[in-house]
């Protein structure tokens, strides 16, 4: 069986999938914590209520600290959606590292197909011509032997030569 002659291409371009896949899994962990943090800020967020009595000191504490985490849940989601967007480009490189081996996958499998034609036909063939020396020798055998029985028949069957 020939070999793929394109097998050195296919596993280049099978590793440079699997460096997008990684990338595209690693970027796809740092949007989901990106986002987890977001959900994580927003219940920090709701928890931080002003306090009922407080005084004048207390209360722009309050104010201050909510004012803090409204400004780190706003660059959170900032974050969260670049990480988005960084998910999103690598599942396209992905995609496109994908899109390239899957022609030269294509390749591959034909050429397997047609080498296992090819070796089938040669199987084919090496027993077709197996049988037909066999069958040959056979009928070979057979005609000698009736040759000689027929001689010997004919020997037997003709009257004794003699005077006439």
């Amino acid at each position: 069986m020939s070999r793929f002659r394109l097998a050195a291409l296919l596993r280049v371009r099978r590793l440079q999938e699997d460096v997008a896949a990684g990338r595209a899994s690693a970027a796809a962990a740092q949007a989901r914590a990106a986002e987890a943090l977001v959900v994580e800020r927003v219940t920090a967020l709701g928890s931080c209520a002003p306090p009922a009595a407080a005084d004048e000191a207390t209360w722009r504490a309050a104010v201050a600290a909510r004012t803090a985490l409204t400004s780190l849940l706003t660059e959170s989601r900032g974050v969260a959606a670049a990480r988005q967007q960084e998910a999103a480009a690598a599942r396209a490189e992905w995609a496109a590292a994908r899109a390239r081996v899957t022609p030269v996958e294509r390749l591959a499998e034909r050429a397997a197909a047609q080498a296992a034609a090819e070796a089938q036909r040669a199987e084919q063939l090496a027993l077709d011509e197996h049988a037909t020396r066999a069958a040959f020798r056979s009928a070979s055998r057979s005609a000698a032997r009736s040759t000689s029985g027929s001689a010997s028949r004919s020997a037997s069957r003709r009257p004794p030569e003699g005077p006439r």
